[in-house]
């Protein structure tokens, strides 16, 4: 029975695969090729041949393009279009051409939403769970335009944050005004 290849399958994670596998196979045959051991794994995963299976993986995977749409809304800030783009399985951890993750060019540029996004999305949370809770509850908030709303829960930004007060004043006045005007954050 084939194994299911996954959500979004990587032709260069496949190829590192086969190579693995010609080393298994050279144990048995010393002359193996490469081409026997890309076969075998198209078999694995139910395909008659290697083109077949990389046909199958360019037409599913996502592009260059789509890629470089994520890291472009993510340099201007466009919350929704990365939340989409992680939503229909973009992996956060995917660099782009200057070997950045989205992460990493939000923080570059600012778009806290997107780094706290991005960051915990790629595992790494660094926040207390209070903390998380409020920035979440905020999002949504902002994100439904209820300015009621937006005024309850920036209450519930944390008092013992390490920042200074002028500091925590910013991102109040900036989610304020993002549930005010839906105007982005990023825009403050």
């Amino acid at each position: 029975m084939p194994q299911a290849l996954p959500a979004n399958p990587d032709l260069d994670w496949l190829k590192k695969t086969a190579r693995q596998r010609l080393v298994q196979l050279r144990s048995g045959q010393p002359d193996a090729k490469l081409h026997q051991a890309l076969l075998a794994v198209a078999h694995d995963y139910g395909f008659k041949s290697w083109r077949a299976l990389k046909s199958h993986v360019d037409r599913i995977g996502p592009t260059a393009r789509d890629h470089d749409r994520v890291f472009k809304a993510a340099q201007a800030g466009d919350v929704e279009a990365v939340l989409r783009a992680f939503a229909s399985g973009f992996d956060p951890a995917t660099p782009d051409a200057f070997g950045r993750t989205v992460h990493q060019i939000a923080k570059h540029y600012g778009h806290e939403a997107i780094e706290v996004l991005a960051r915990n999305l790629q595992g790494g949370k660094t926040r207390p769970d209070e903390e998380m809770q409020a920035i979440q509850a905020i999002m949504r908030a902002a994100q439904s335009g209820d300015l009621d709303a937006c005024a309850r829960v920036l209450t519930l930004i944390p008092s013992g944050s390490t920042r200074s007060a002028a500091d925590s004043r910013r991102p109040r006045r900036c989610i304020w005004r993002f549930c005010a005007t839906n105007m982005p954050p990023y825009a403050c």
